[in-house]
């Protein structure tokens, strides 16, 4: 499924934070996804430790803001008519990268971090 709109952010004076210039809006295989103007992300939230191999910028970004959008505001889906789950969410993500054309290992891999470590923004914005 494709994009509806470019990616566009900018630098905010919080290090490793970035807005969104324009709504970035995503056609799921059911839903549509937006992320709106002014949304902020740190794309992917890859540990400082790790960005030599898997860098929080790249080709997954637009992936990554979607997800961290999802991980926000948990939105109701048309198909389950409930607010998204945290797998749901996370398989999302995993499905935009391999879209995306990201590469297996590196979609796999930050896929795996976001079951591992996701648990924790989760439950802190959502109990």
């Amino acid at each position: 499924m494709p994009f509806l709109t470019e990616l566009s952010y900018r630098n905010t004076i919080v290090p490793g934070e970035y807005e969104l210039l324009a709504e970035l809006v995503y056609q799921g295989k059911v839903d549509v996804f937006r992320a709106p103007q002014g949304f902020r992300t740190d794309l992917a939230s890859v540990p400082r430790f790790a960005w030599s191999i898997f860098p929080p910028t790249g080709d997954h970004e637009p992936a990554a803001v979607i997800h961290d959008y999802l991980y926000t505001y948990r939105p109701v889906t048309k198909a389950t008519h409930k607010p998204i789950t945290r797998a749901a969410a996370d398989g999302v993500f995993r499905r935009i990268m391999r879209e995306q054309k990201v590469g297996l290992l590196t979609r796999w891999t930050m896929w795996a971090g976001t079951r591992i470590g996701g648990w924790w923004y989760w439950k802190q914005r959502h109990g």
